[in-house]
């Protein structure tokens, strides 16, 4: 044993000793570039710089696109555009000739960049016609097959990538194309093509056919009006050390709340997806409540903004990007949200709230824990509903054993139907 331990100890050793030779050299690579380095202060410095590097390597060094936008009555561009011209030509830069619109143009308020025409008047952007034509036909060509080459499937998603910012939504409809994205690092490789993924694929393929191709420039930073309706929801992770753990949710500006206890699979464990067990699956959980509230609560919140306010920053980017690589029970939820929210005309958007960090996330959170009759014992100002809003039995039905599905939202909507109007279902 005392032999062993001394064997351990010196390989542990040995090993110590190779990071900390590996720390040096990298410490004195690091230093004799920046002893090497010339920091160019004139012209004559800048050829230097430029000459020595000519010398050293062959290889043509590219300038990618580069765009630029400023206020209408400012003359910031042209000030961009000239300096950018003249560091070009000091480094010896060719730039693209301005002849065709396409590839280069000065101060304009229309104009094609990265492959997407932009129009500054009417504030919309678009994909050029012939543009969307040779996605359509490759998409066409995939879906007559049963296997695709890896290198294939990655140049049509990547296609379709850049033009789903211009589709409403569209980012709900990526979870499969990105599943089948990866599948293998040899491109030559041959990938079967799931249902799931044709199917996905042959909505883009339905719509690139159909639209314009034109839609509103978006803002950067997807923002509410002043006036949108505030839901407050938390869910708290499946245990069995108290009960009615759940979800909670909460509209103050309505007097409407809810709860769901989770089911006894959830609470004890047993239920798992993908592997893992539900009752930690957080990111899924918090999103319940907005499926819920915006299922539940369909008539108040028909034709409104909608912000959900959660505590959990993966859910919060899970919506944001519209799907989630690790966990397909989130893909399922948003994908739902998003159906039901577009049917009525909502428009919706998730954001983060640190936990209880004001009466009505705190009040969520209370009803989370199964104390969900403090709702009528806090003196928040409001009256509340004596009893909780019904939630729709295609949602109890689901949260029982929650499995994967593309069709979560379409069933929840043929329920709703049954009461209201429904866009794509009785109207």
């Amino acid at each position: 044993m005392a032999r062993k331990a001394r064997d351990e100890l010196k390989v542990g050793k040995g090993q110590k000793r190779k990071k900390q030779e590996k720390k040096r050299k990298r410490s004195e690579k690091d230093d004799s570039v920046l002893e090497n380095t010339i920091v160019p202060s004139s012209d004559s410095e800048i050829e230097e710089l430029l000459s020595a590097r000519k010398k050293k390597s062959k290889k043509k060094q590219h300038l990618d696109d580069t765009a630029a936008a400023c206020p209408k009555d400012s003359d910031e561009i042209m000030t961009f555009d000239k300096t950018y011209q003249e560091v070009a030509e000091r480094l010896g830069i060719k730039l693209a000739p301005r002849d065709d619109p396409e590839k280069a143009f000065e101060k304009s308020t229309h104009g094609i960049v990265f492959g997407v025409e932009y129009d500054t008047i009417d504030w919309t952007w678009a994909i050029p016609t012939e543009k969307l034509a040779k996605i359509a036909d490759q998409i066409k060509n995939i879906l007559g097959k049963q296997k695709e080459r890896q290198e294939e499937i990655k140049s049509i998603v990547g296609r379709i990538i850049h033009v789903k910012p211009l589709v409403i939504d569209g980012r709900f409809h990526m979870d499969h194309l990105m599943e089948l994205n990866s599948v293998s690092d040899n491109s030559k490789d041959l990938v079967e093509l799931t249902e799931s993924f044709k199917k996905q694929l042959y909505f883009w393929y339905i719509l690139l056919t159909t639209c314009s191709g034109k839609a509103t420039i978006p803002t950067p930073v997807p923002a509410q009006p002043a006036w949108a309706v505030d839901c407050y929801t938390d869910a708290a992770g499946g245990s069995m050390d108290g009960p009615g753990k759940g979800t909670g949710s909460v509209i103050p500006e309505f007097g409407w709340w809810t709860y769901m206890p989770w089911s006894v699979e959830i609470n004890s464990w047993k239920w798992l997806s993908e592997g893992k067990k539900v009752s930690r699956k957080m990111s899924a959980l918090e999103l319940m409540g907005p499926l819920i509230t915006i299922s539940a609560a369909s008539r108040s919140l028909a034709g409104k903004h909608v912000t959900f306010w959660v505590d959990n920053q993966g859910s919060c980017m899970i919506w944001r990007r519209g799907y989630s690589n690790s966990c397909k029970l989130s893909n399922t939820i948003v994908k739902a949200i998003a159906t039901v929210a577009a049917s009525i005309g909502s428009r919706v958007e998730i954001s983060k709230i640190t936990r209880c960090s004001e009466q009505w996330s705190t009040l969520a959170d209370q009803l989370s824990q199964g104390n969900f009759s403090r709702i009528l014992e806090e003196n928040t100002g409001t009256k509340f509903d004596p009893t909780p809003a019904q939630i729709p039995k295609s949602i109890l039905k689901w949260a029982v054993r929650p499995t994967v599905s593309d069709e979560l939202g379409m069933d929840i909507l043929k329920e709703l139907a049954s009461n209201q109007e429904i866009l794509g279902i009785n109207c």
